[in-house]
């Protein structure tokens, strides 16, 4: 029994590691994508917001869902479309 203890509260940290890693790394690089679902929990939902809304600050612009969106010059949040024009959100 205690060695099955050791094993998965190994697994578990070993998951919670990979885990703060992934978002590291999505807090430094505002190119990769944050992907939104509807089987996330409320938690992680709220986490990849904001880090959504710190790359936002940091850099200027960030990719959610697989949309680039942008900080314009007086603070609205817009994406590129098609022709080239900005349309905020």
């Amino acid at each position: 029994m205690e060695r099955f203890k050791k094993r998965f509260k190994n697994i578990n940290v070993r998951r919670k590691r990979i885990s703060e890693e992934f978002t590291n790394s999505l807090l430094l690089d505002p190119c990769k994508n944050i992907p939104l679902g509807t089987w996330y929990s409320e938690d992680e939902l709220r986490e990849k917001a904001d880090i959504h809304r710190s790359r936002l600050s940091k850099f200027g612009k960030s990719k959610i869902n697989g949309e680039m969106l942008f900080v314009g010059p007086k603070g609205g949040i817009y994406k590129m479309s098609n022709d080239g024009k900005k349309k905020y959100v």
